[in-house]
């Protein structure tokens, strides 16, 4: 997890990483999803993280002020064709980046597809499977995002 621009301190660690999921509070993503409340509402627990998950893989390196390496930046992956070194090279760049920015998750299973109607218009796209679970618990979170 990550604090205005900087990797958590060993008091954020164990106050935030570390809490048990009933405590987890954060912001909802993507916003203006509650037309009540069109700008920020509050997530909690295994919402917040399929929340985090979700923000984390749709996001490109770059893109972030302040977090020039949050992302998974699989759009780049998007005209590549999908091999088992491809699926590698995607695999290790979102492994890697939720052990940095959201080390309370563990992920169990990542599966890739490709196909050229997964976003419409016959555009390509990659769709990005994934079954999660917060840190020391064992409930399942599946995850699908087209890309």
């Amino acid at each position: 997890m990550v604090l205005y621009g900087k990797i958590a301190s060993n008091l954020a660690r164990k106050e935030v990483i570390e809490a048990p999921k009933e405590k987890l509070v954060g912001l909802t993503w993507p916003t203006g999803l509650n037309p009540k409340a069109p700008y920020f509402t509050k997530n909690s627990s295994l919402a917040l993280i399929r929340s985090q998950v979700i923000q984390f893989l749709r996001t490109s390196k770059g893109e972030r002020v302040m977090l020039p390496n949050f992302g998974a930046s699989l759009k780049d992956f998007i005209f590549e064709p999908l091999s088992r070194d491809m699926a590698s090279v995607m695999a290790t760049s979102i492994i890697d980046g939720i052990a940095l920015y959201a080390p309370n998750i563990v992920i169990r299973r990542i599966r890739f597809f490709q196909s050229d109607n997964l976003t419409g218009f016959g555009l390509p796209g990659i769709k990005v499977e994934m079954d999660i679970s917060p840190r020391n618990n064992t409930e399942i979170i599946n995850i699908k995002v087209n890309i």
